[in-house]
Order: C-alpha cells, then structure tokens, then sequence
C-alpha cells in the first residue's frame, strides 16, 4: 500500500467529524475489551481490521485530531504507534487540532478499542478522516458493514452508543481497497 494513503483527510474546514482506522493484528489474541460481554475475553485472529469513530467536539480532547492521537498512544508509558508522529506532524499542518496539538501524556483505557490498540503485537497503519459537523459514524459504519470485505468481530463492539452496529471489523482487503473506502467515505462529506 502507498505510504502516502496511510494518512487520508477530507471535507470541511472544521475540528469534528468521524474517522476510521485502519488495524494491524500480528499474532492471534484473546482480548477483554473492557466490560463488554461481561468482560469475556474475545479471539482475535491475525488479520487487518478497521475502526469507525467520531469526534464531535469542536475543540480540546473531544475534537478530532486530540482523539486520533489517542488511539495512536498506549498506556502506561508504552511506546505509541509509529503513525502517530505522521499524525501530529500531518494535522499541524493542516491546522487540525490547533496550535498547540499534543499527543496525550496519559492514557487510560476508555473505549472498547483501546484494548486492541494499547497491546504491542498490535499496529494502527492508517487512518481516514472526515471532518464534518454533520455526525456521520453510523453512516461510516453501514457502508463497511455493506462491503462485502467487512465482517464485524463481535455483534456491538465499539459501537456502545449505536445499538444494533458493530464498529470494529476484519477486513479480507487488498491494496485497492483503502483508497477505494476513502472514495466512498469522502463521498459521504460531499452529501453535507
């Protein structure tokens, strides 16, 4: 895949919006996420899989670029993902964030996905972003949820606030299908 299409960014010049990231996983797991399923651990199989969040808050840690930098840090000093400072450097650039974007100095563990992320046998590679004042999530979702090359790992993972979704999925992609999700996604910014 194109180092360049590992960081994606479309629509509006706002501080909100939604994302989805993409997902290494090098060895099989087995993953309490938090109290989901009462805390049962999950298997996780090698693969690629893809988040969908958002960020709705126009500024501080409940705006976009502060919550894409989290999901690329671990906790408890643990090295961050090695797109983070891509990131960082990507969204100053951009103004995303503001002045004075930091990654986060501490991290606990919040989201279901942040179980996955803060293991080392685990790499976040990429990510799309889609700024936006309109919440488009739930839209993000259906449209992997509808890609045959999407299945969820766990009927409601990551997606506590959207009963009935699945926001963390194995992916079966190719090079292709990166670019191709950003096409549709970015699709999603131009219907605003």
């Amino acid at each position: 895949m194109p180092a360049n299409s590992s960081i994606l960014i479309a629509g509006s010049d706002v501080q909100s919006g939604a994302y989805i990231v993409r997902i290494a996983v090098r060895q099989p797991l087995r993953i309490a996420f938090g109290r989901f399923q009462d805390g049962e651990p999950l298997a996780v199989p090698i693969g690629v899989y893809v988040y969908v969040g958002s960020a709705m808050g126009c500024k501080g840690p409940a705006s976009l670029a502060p919550r894409l930098l989290r999901h690329a840090s671990r906790s408890q000093g643990q090295p961050p993902h090695a797109i983070r400072a891509r990131m960082l450097r990507h969204f100053r650039q951009l103004g995303l964030g503001g002045p004075r974007l930091q990654p986060p100095q501490n991290k606990s563990l919040h989201w279901h996905v942040d179980y996955l992320l803060d293991l080392r046998e685990v790499a976040l590679t990429h990510v799309i972003v889609l700024r936006s004042h309109q919440p488009l999530e739930g839209a993000l979702a259906d449209l992997l949820l509808g890609d045959p090359q999407c299945t969820p790992l766990a009927a409601g993972i990551g997606a506590s606030d959207a009963p009935g979704h699945s926001h963390l999925l194995r992916i079966h992609e190719d090079d292709a299908w990166w670019l191709s999700v950003f096409r549709r996604a970015r699709a999603l910014c131009d219907e605003e």
